[in-house]
């Protein structure tokens, strides 16, 4: 197992790389220090991502899109910790390797889609 950090201007990357799964999962985290008046509008929003967007108007849509993509699973959800509130975007998708050339970027581009 291998793991690295990198830092991207303001963000952070943490890449750990293991031969053992066939998957590839990716975390997308949003930090920030708790407000009151946003607790509520940020739950509804990590919900909405994952349901539709301009690309993927209906879960119909959504779901095609998964099946072309060897049944891709995302998710996102709030969290607490502390003083910050955290919303947890994630993917599980195949690695190429068992797939068709090309299919981590197309899962990668899925994932800004929702994002």
């Amino acid at each position: 197992m291998q793991y690295k950090k990198y830092a991207v201007g303001p963000y952070n990357l943490h890449i750990i790389k293991t031969n053992k799964f066939k998957k590839i999962r990716v975390q997308v985290y949003f930090k920030r220090l708790i407000k009151k008046e946003e607790i509520t509008k940020r739950v509804i929003l990590s919900n909405l991502l994952f349901e539709s967007n301009a690309d993927y108007k209906t879960n119909r849509d959504l779901a095609i899109a998964s099946e072309d993509l060897y049944s891709i699973h995302g998710s996102g959800f709030t969290s607490i910790s502390g003083n910050y509130s955290l919303m947890i975007f994630n993917v599980s998708f195949l690695n190429e390797k068992y797939t068709e050339i090309d299919m981590n970027e197309k899962s990668l581009k899925y994932l800004m889609q929702l994002l």
